[in-house]
């Protein structure tokens, strides 16, 4: 009987360490675009492919798609700068449902427009995040690092 108590205690202790090292565990990453992109399809992945910082390695830069690697409210951020006479809209999306839009449209203008999107999102465990064209095609997002996609657990 002493025995299953122990057990009992020794599990719940093992459960809270777990659940201490998920809430102290940093998620953040910051990555941005080398390549200029132009006329992407319709609904096709940005893949931010330079990544400046990715703790906890949830921002994966071959396919551009964050994983939540636990339960909780994540915030991101993506910037997109496009040229005169061109355009790009994007939208961030949670498990291919759109959350934000974001347009950059330098037609009609001069220089370099940019755009900077936000999105709050509660995830689960295993959702994925990423940065998509919208319905329209993406005409221009200029690289060199100017693009960028970020996003941190709260």
């Amino acid at each position: 009987m002493a025995d299953d108590h122990d057990e009992v205690l020794q599990n719940e202790i093992n459960q809270l360490k777990e659940e201490l090292v998920a809430i102290k565990d940093t998620i953040d990453f910051q990555s941005s675009l080398t390549k200029t992109l132009e006329n992407m399809k319709k609904q096709e992945t940005v893949i931010f492919d330079k990544v400046s910082l990715n703790e906890g390695n949830a921002y994966d830069k071959t396919s551009g798609v964050f994983t939540a690697p636990s339960d909780g409210i994540y915030s991101f951020s993506w910037t997109i700068l496009t040229k005169a006479g061109k355009y790009f809209v994007s939208e961030i999306v949670q498990n291919g449902q759109k959350v934000a839009y974001n347009n950059s449209d330098g037609r009609g203008h001069l220089g370099w427009p940019l755009s900077t999107s936000h999105a709050n999102i509660k995830m689960k465990k295993g959702d994925k995040v990423w940065i998509r064209t919208k319905d329209t095609t993406g005409h221009y997002a200029h690289g060199d690092d100017w693009c960028c996609f970020s996003g941190i657990k709260l």
